[in-house]
């Protein structure tokens, strides 16, 4: 924009606070997946040929590499993650990464990467109140025999087992997964082409990845494609070492207590740091 309307280049303050990268690369996963799934879709409506949406998604795995590798350079002067990756691309793929943005906004693509982003997010703190979940379990079947004073009031009531106490965190944490559950399934639906004003014939199925895999298809979804956000574990959002079973329901049953979790049929597979995540899908 500069380069074509001005004589000069902005004020230098203007170029110390513009630049979002140093906090936005933080979405390169999601921004290349959402690339990824558009390119696909502009080859399947014909929008694109197959030879430049080949040259489109080699650039975009060979950009995916190099920010796994720490040989990525976030430039300061190209301000977010979009336009940095859009650059690299350009270097790669030539005229072929100029087609990628054919009925998609920018406004698309940064809504469609904070949904992603949110969407993992929300499973990453689900996962971790499992963790506590199970751990406030061990502690209640250990303490089934012991006895404290229960409260009411702040005053003292009736005495109870510190297990007992436990099993009331334990549905208190219920309660807040269910919260991100609910979050996570409003951020499960694509908002490709809502900013776009042109009227290129969009194939909205194959662009959210629906009907792919065995999964029904619901509208549309941020599923099946537009769901790899690849294994970009120092760029993601913090996460457990190790994941609660997710997908349908299941009864954990610790000395006589049924706690019930999962979250309901599930679709649309996530890849981070090498490891499977399985995103809910919205009723």
């Amino acid at each position: 924009m500069w380069g074509g309307r001005f004589d000069k280049g902005p004020a230098s303050v203007m170029e110390d606070i513009t630049p979002s990268i140093d906090f936005d690369k933080r979405l390169a996963a999601q921004d290349l997946a959402g690339s990824r799934a558009h390119a696909r879709m502009l080859a399947a409506t014909g929008i694109v040929s197959e030879a430049d949406c080949t040259a489109i998604l080699d650039g975009l795995d060979a950009i995916g590499a190099e920010i796994l590798q720490g040989k990525f350079v976030f430039r300061r002067e190209l301000e977010d993650i979009h336009l940095n990756i859009e650059a690299r691309l350009k270097e790669i793929a030539g005229e072929a990464a100029g087609r990628l943005h054919t009925a998609r906004s920018r406004n698309d693509q940064v809504a469609t990467d904070f949904r992603l982003w949110v969407r993992e997010a929300c499973g990453n703190a689900q996962d971790l109140i499992a963790e506590f979940q199970r751990s406030l379990l061990t502690q209640a079947a250990s303490h089934a025999e012991t006895i404290m004073p229960g409260f009411t009031h702040m005053q003292p009531a009736q005495p109870v087992t510190f297990g007992h106490h436990c099993l009331a965190y334990v549905e208190m944490a219920a309660r807040d997964r269910s919260r991100f559950t609910d979050a996570s399934a409003r951020m499960n639906e694509s908002p490709l082409g809502a900013a776009d004003g042109r009227t290129a014939e969009r194939d909205r199925e194959t662009e959210t990845g629906e009907g792919q895999g065995g999964h029904e298809c619901r509208g549309q979804r941020l599923a099946g494609c537009l769901a790899e956000a690849g294994p970009f574990a120092a760029l993601a959002p913090p996460r457990p070492s190790t994941f609660p079973p997710t997908g349908g329901r299941e009864g954990r049953r610790r000395e006589g207590v049924v706690v019930t979790q999962g979250r309901g049929p599930t679709r649309g597979r996530l890849f981070l740091g090498g490891e499977r995540r399985v995103a809910p899908a919205r009723w």
